[in-house]
Parts: structure tokens; C-alpha cells; sequence
């Protein structure tokens, strides 16, 4: 897992890039806490840009256009994100 901030240098705009591999999406889904028995990301490489605006990039497997459960996206992001980064989407308020 990668996560990488960033910030325009006018800081009008900031977010972050989220990069899970097949191997911590496989293990998240897997968890014994909770996992996901049908879970839509499992085993997928998935890449999340989030800014100021909300979701502004989605990538599973290194394409676009890619369908899943987005209850369970938000929980694999939920679960991966760093709490200081919380507020540029604003749906985590709905899940805490």
C-alpha cells in the first residue's frame, strides 16, 4: 500500500493518491475481523485519487471504468486511510 499527499502550488487544491495492491486488497477482503466473502476488490489493484472536490480518480487493475461496490469501497479506504486525511471526502463523517 502506497499513499502519496499532494498540494497544488497555489494550494487551491489538495488530496491524496491511494495505491492498494491485489495482495492488500486479497488480505483486507480476507480479514478475520469483518472480511468481505463477496467482496468486489479482492485481488484487485486498485488506485484512488481523492482532492478537495471528492473522488477525482478510480483505477482497478490499471483501468477506468471498472464496477464496484461502492459500500465496500468506501470501507477498504476507510480502513487504509490516514485519519488526517478524512475530511476531503466527505462520506467518512457517514461511516464513523
Amino acid at each position: 500500500m502506497k499513499i502519496a499527499r499532494y498540494e497544488q502550488p497555489d494550494h487551491s487544491i489538495s488530496g491524496y493518491y491511494m495505491n492498494l495492491s491485489a495482495n492488500d486488497t486479497y488480505k483486507w477482503a480476507h480479514k478475520s475481523s469483518g472480511g468481505w466473502s463477496c467482496s468486489t476488490v479482492a485481488n484487485r489493484r486498485l488506485a484512488v485519487g481523492v482532492d478537495d472536490n471528492g473522488l477525482c480518480n478510480f483505477v482497478v487493475d490499471g483501468k477506468h471504468g471498472h464496477d464496484v461496490d461502492g459500500v465496500e469501497l468506501e470501507a477498504i479506504v476507510d480502513d487504509f486511510l490516514p485519519a488526517d486525511c478524512r475530511h476531503l471526502w466527505p462520506v467518512w463523517g457517514a461511516i464513523e
